[in-house]
């Protein structure tokens, strides 16, 4: 799994006279820092996870499975535009899952096996909170999912899905965090200036239907 950040940066340009009234500045606070928060986690355990079981490695399995411990997820029925129910959540987005990959891994060593369940019985330090919802998409198709953040409250994002294309824009179509789809995870994450509407606009390049995966905080 290749994991990239996209931080949100605003555009610096020179307007052209009239431009300044068509479209305003970004809604996002200059200067403000967004710091990594339970959507990060999530992406940062999806990531050991594809690599625990790309190498067959318990003890990765185990790592993945412990961030995972530490969140507590909402599974919210988002929808886009002419899309009418929304899909399941993957199986493997949970604790439990990435539990039982850690125990197949780690059968014939007694070592391993203890410290998984070991893991698997501890209560998490602390937990924090992320929301959850899946869509399909069809080969070269868009699908837009309107979010509202707030001001000077973190906005994290994330997109899960095989090689999609994201983009993340306010209400007045300035673009935030954008990807063109090399990897299977695009992290957003920024301030607002102010309360407001934004858009994930995601975009499956390939020639098989995809099954997606937004979380936000």
């Amino acid at each position: 799994m290749t994991l990239k950040f996209l931080f949100a940066v605003v555009l610096m340009t020179i307007a052209a006279p009239g431009m300044a009234e068509d479209r305003p500045a970004a809604n996002v606070a200059p200067g403000a820092i967004a710091k990594p928060g339970a959507v990060t986690m999530l992406v940062e355990a999806t990531a050991i996870y594809d690599l625990a079981q790309g190498r067959k490695d318990a003890l990765l399995a185990i790592a993945a499975a412990r961030l995972m411990a530490g969140l507590s997820v909402q599974t919210v029925p988002r929808l886009a535009k002419g899309v009418d129910k929304p899909a399941e959540i993957p199986a493997a987005l949970t604790s439990a899952a990435m539990i039982d990959t850690a125990r197949d891994l780690a059968k014939g060593d007694d070592l391993l096996m203890e410290m998984v369940e070991t893991m698997a019985h501890e209560a998490p330090v602390s937990v924090q909170s992320l929301q959850l919802s899946a869509l399909s998409l069809a080969p070269h198709q868009s699908q837009d999912v309107a979010l509202t953040f707030y001001a000077d409250a973190m906005a994290e994002l994330a997109v899960l899905g095989p090689g999609v294309q994201v983009l993340v824009a306010d209400a007045a179509g300035n673009p935030i965090c954008q990807d063109q789809g090399a990897g299977a995870a695009s992290l957003c994450r920024f301030v607002p200036a102010e309360n407001g509407g934004f858009v994930v606009t995601v975009t499956n390049p390939t020639d098989q239907p995809i099954l997606w995966v937004l979380a936000t905080n």
